[in-house]
């Protein structure tokens, strides 16, 4: 005896096998973070790019309500990722190598190989505009969080030595003061 609900076999569509290309079809939804309001959700969605044999990420933001569907807020030209609202929930932090597809930087070497500052802090406000790119460290930026009021910001990077932290202070949009600290993953008082 079948379920009331179930489908007749003979209006079953027809399945087929998985192919290579409904790969480049899949989205993968990482690292999730609640704003500090309660408001919104960041995420991160990984997608593949087959025409440059990886994959790309773009930073989305969803109202924790539902009231709108899920909207991308980066372009995910390349590796836009680790997104972490600002205590006051009106900007985003996030990482991307961005730098190494849109800056015009003579002088600097021309493969991404060659190139270990890809990876930098941007700053994104949730009212609108571009992102802006805070930091410019030598060897990158690895991770980063905000300060309770903030005001600053803590990097990981290996810029000035393996496990080195950095506390970034700015004003507006610019960077007023770095302290770096070797010891420590807290910021320096």
């Amino acid at each position: 005896m079948s379920p009331s609900n179930a489908i007749p076999a003979d209006r079953v569509p027809a399945r087929r096998p998985v192919r290579p290309d409904d790969l480049a079809r899949l989205r993968i939804a990482s690292d999730p973070r609640l704003s500090p309001d309660g408001r919104l959700v960041s995420f991160t969605v990984q997608v593949v790019a087959p025409r440059h044999d990886g994959y790309r990420h773009a930073i989305w933001v969803v109202p924790t309500d539902g009231s709108e569907p899920a909207r991308q807020l980066t372009i995910g030209a390349r590796h836009d990722r680790h997104p972490r609202f600002s205590p006051d929930s009106r900007t985003l932090a996030f990482l991307s190598d961005r730098r190494l597809l849109v800056e015009d930087e003579p002088g600097a070497p021309k493969s991404e190989k060659d190139r270990e500052d890809g990876n930098q802090v941007h700053l994104l406000s949730l009212d609108g505009g571009e992102a802006r790119r805070l930091t410019d460290l030598p060897r990158g930026v690895e991770s980063l969080a905000w300060s309770p009021d903030g005001r600053r910001m803590v990097v990981l990077t290996a810029s000035a030595g393996a496990g080195t932290t950095a506390s970034v202070f700015w004003s507006g949009w610019r960077i007023t003061s770095a302290t770096w600290n070797r010891s420590s993953r807290t910021f320096p008082t």
